[in-house]
């Protein structure tokens, strides 16, 4: 099984008030496309960051532009080939949670027909007996997707029954901690080493948002990398991070 990672490493640096350097950060609404093929929003949304909402986003776009990115992104994409396989967009900060899901596939390729890809979440997390990182799929999550109603979407010719648009309302029940919630406490030996995740143990880590090939042959599967369709996955966040100085 392939397992290609598109996800740019890094956190956001959000200059809230009390700190030097800060500033409104808003942007004017962008109504239309700049150039051909934008997305059909402007998200990387700071406007209220300092309620605790923000957006992660993906442009899954592998055939807009010529550069360096895109190269980059088609090289990575290359390994996708099969069912199963799975591409990692982004991670979900620690100390927060989804509230919302919003995948629209803006244009298609007929040479990808047949080929769909359903949103999905894998908790990658440190193994403290093995010694080295584990992967596990978020069922908790999958589950949430589809009590929404959110199944798969085609990347190739949709067919009149199949979802081009959806969006996916996530972590209503509040008798349960979120399943996108995830945190990085350990519990500490004498020595101070840390030897396992604080409780709640099973939300120690963290959440990767990634896309899973649920169908489609694989010589389509292939053509991946290089195909005209646009994808674009945009998740609200609310997140319980706040200034750590003044100053």
């Amino acid at each position: 099984m392939a397992d290609v990672s598109l996800i740019r490493g890094g956190s956001p640096v959000l200059k809230t008030p009390f700190c030097k350097g800060h500033y409104a950060q808003f942007t004017p609404p962008f109504e239309t496309p700049v150039i051909p093929g934008a997305p059909p929003y402007d998200s990387y949304s700071e406007a209220a960051n300092m309620q605790g909402y923000t957006n992660l986003h993906f442009p899954l776009v592998p055939h807009l532009l010529d550069t360096d990115a895109h190269k980059w992104m088609q090289h990575a994409l290359k390994s996708v080939s099969a069912v199963g396989d799975r591409i990692e967009l982004c991670i979900v900060p620690s100390r927060a949670y989804l509230q919302s899901l919003h995948i629209e596939v803006a244009d298609y390729d007929d040479a990808l027909t047949g080929v769909y890809v359903t949103p999905a979440m894998y908790r990658v997390y440190w193994d403290f007996t093995a010694g080295n990182y584990a992967y596990t799929k978020n069922t908790a999550f999958a589950a949430e997707l589809t009590t929404a109603g959110m199944g798969q979407f085609p990347l190739g010719t949709p067919q009149p029954t199949d979802t081009t648009i959806g969006m996916a309302l996530l972590s209503t029940d509040p008798t349960i901690l979120p399943p996108s919630y995830t945190h990085t406490k350990f519990v500490r030996n004498a020595s101070g080493v840390p030897t396992a995740y604080a409780a709640p143990v099973a939300n120690g880590g963290h959440n990767i948002i990634a896309l899973d090939v649920t169908a489609g042959d694989a010589d389509k599967i292939k053509k991946i990398y290089n195909g005209k369709f646009r994808l674009y996955l945009s998740v609200k966040l609310l997140t319980f991070a706040g200034s750590a100085q003044i100053g």
